[in-house]
C-alpha cells in the first residue's frame, strides 16, 4: 500500500494535561529541592523493612486519613535512595508553598497523572492529536457546506449520537472499520527532551464563581518540543466509493488539515476572548485575554497550525457547539434542553450552556490556560 508520512514538531504553547484517569497521592511522592520525587512505594514497603514496620505501626494508631500526609513517614536515608526514585519533576517556586500547605492541613494534595509509558516517559497519544484533526476537519467541512449543515441541524434531534459519522466519517452503516479517517494515522508524539514535566495548580470556573477545591495536575511544561508523524493511506480511497463524495470536495492531505485546524482554532480563541470578556469573576479577565490575544498573533509559517488538545478545552474544544449555536434555525437552546446531561433528570448544561465552566490554571498567569500546541508538519518521504 502507498503511504504518504510526514514527519511533524510539536512545541507546547501552554501547560499540557493528557491524564491517565489516576492521582498520585501524597503516599507517592515527596518534595526535595523544588522537586516532586515519586517514588516506588510498594518497592520500598516490600524491600525495607524499617520502612514497612513504621508505617504498618503508623497504620495501627492513626486515623488513616493521616497516613496521607506524609509527614515523617520516609527517613532521610530512605528520601536520598534513588534505587525507589520512579522519576522526578519541577515544582514551580510558586507553588510548592501551596502544596506543603495543603499536605500539612490534612487537605486533598492529589496530582493528578500525566499519561507515561512503561519506562515512565511522558508521551502525547497520537490519538489525542488525531481527535483535535477529527473536530477541526467536521467543524470546517459543516461550516462550508450548507447542505451538509441542513442536514445536520434537522437529523439531529432524532440522532444526536452518530448523526456526525453517519454525514461525513462513516457514511456507510456507522462502521468503524468503514471511517475515512482510516486514510490517517497519527503516531505518538515522544518529547525531545526529558524533564519536561512541572505541576500546575488549576480550579474550575463557572460563570459566577470558582467552582471546588483547586487540583494539582502534572503538565509538560510550556515551550517543550515534541515528535511525531502523520501518514496518509491514500490507496484506501480507490477501494471506498462511498468516501469519494466527500473526499473529492474536501481533501484529507497535510495542507488541507493545516487549513482545518487553523479555523477551528481561530474560531475556537475567538469564542474564548468573548466568554471571558463578560464574565463575571472579572479578575480572571485580564491575564486570560491577553494570552489569547498573543496567542493570534503566534507566528505560523505555511506548514504550521495550532491545536487545542488534552484536559481544559472544555465543551467547545470537542464538539460542534460553536457552529450550532450560531445557526439561527436550529433552535440549539431548546435542543440542549432536551438532550443536555440530566443529573437526577434535570439538565446541568441546559439554559446557559454558553456559560459552561473552564479550566483556570490560577497559579500561573503567563499561561492561565491548558492544552494549546503548535503543529509544524515538515517533509514526506514520498
Amino acid at each position: 500500500m502507498v503511504i504518504k508520512k510526514h514527519k511533524c514538531k510539536g512545541e507546547i504553547l501552554s501547560p499540557l494535561h493528557i491524564g491517565t484517569g489516576k492521582e498520585i497521592t501524597p503516599l507517592d511522592y515527596f518534595i526535595k529541592d523544588n522537586r516532586l520525587i515519586v517514588y516506588n512505594f510498594q518497592k520500598l514497603l516490600r524491600e525495607n523493612t524499617d520502612f514497612a514496620e513504621n508505617f504498618l505501626d503508623r497504620a495501627e494508631k492513626q486515623n488513616p486519613r493521616l497516613l496521607f500526609l506524609n509527614k515523617d513517614i520516609l527517613s532521610g536515608e530512605q528520601k536520598n535512595d534513588k534505587s525507589y526514585y520512579l522519576y522526578t519533576e519541577e515544582i514551580p517556586k510558586y507553588l510548592k508553598g501551596n502544596l506543603e500547605t495543603e499536605m500539612n492541613k490534612g487537605n486533598k494534595a492529589n496530582i493528578w497523572e500525566f499519561i507515561k509509558d512503561s519506562k515512565y516517559k511522558s508521551y502525547i497519544p497520537g490519538s489525542s492529536i488525531k481527535g483535535a484533526i477529527r473536530t477541526a476537519i467536521a467543524y470546517y467541512i459543516f461550516k462550508n457546506d450548507e447542505d451538509l449543515k441542513t442536514k445536520l441541524t434537522k437529523r439531529l434531534w432524532n440522532e444526536p449520537t452518530n448523526i456526525i459519522n453517519a454525514l461525513i466519517f462513516q457514511p456507510k452503516n456507522l462502521d468503524a472499520k468503514e471511517d475515512i479517517l482510516r486514510v490517517l494515522s497519527v503516531s505518538d508524539a515522544n518529547m525531545n527532551e526529558d524533564n519536561v514535566l512541572s505541576i500546575e495548580c488549576a480550579k474550575r470556573l463557572s460563570s459566577k464563581r470558582i467552582l471546588g477545591f483547586p487540583n494539582y495536575y502534572e503538565c509538560v511544561k510550556p515551550r517543550s518540543i515534541f515528535s511525531f508523524s502523520l501518514s496518509f493511506f491514500y490507496e484506501l480511497i480507490k477501494t471506498k466509493p462511498e468516501w469519494q463524495k466527500i473526499l473529492m470536495k474536501y481533501k484529507i492531505d497535510e495542507q488541507s488539515i493545516i487549513k482545518y485546524c487553523r479555523k477551528f482554532s481561530k474560531d475556537f480563541i475567538d469564542q474564548e476572548i468573548t466568554y471571558f470578556e463578560r464574565h463575571i469573576e472579572r479578575r480572571f479577565v485580564p491575564k486570560v485575554k491577553t494570552f489569547y490575544q498573543n496567542l493570534k498573533k503566534e507566528p505560523l509559517n505555511a506548514d504550521e497550525c495550532l491545536v487545542r488538545v488534552g484536559q481544559g478545552g472544555g465543551f467547545y474544544a470537542k464538539t460542534l457547539a460553536m457552529l450550532l449555536e450560531n445557526t439561527e434555525e436550529f433552535r440549539y437552546r431548546e435542543f440542549i434542553e432536551k438532550f443536555g446531561r440530566k443529573i437526577r433528570g434535570k439538565v446541568t448544561q441546559g439554559r446557559e450552556l454558553k456559560k459552561t465552566s473552564r479550566t483556570i490554571l490560577s497559579s500561573n498567569w503567563n499561561y492561565p490556560v491548558l492544552g494549546w500546541v503548535k503543529i509544524k508538519v515538515e517533509e514526506s518521504n514520498g
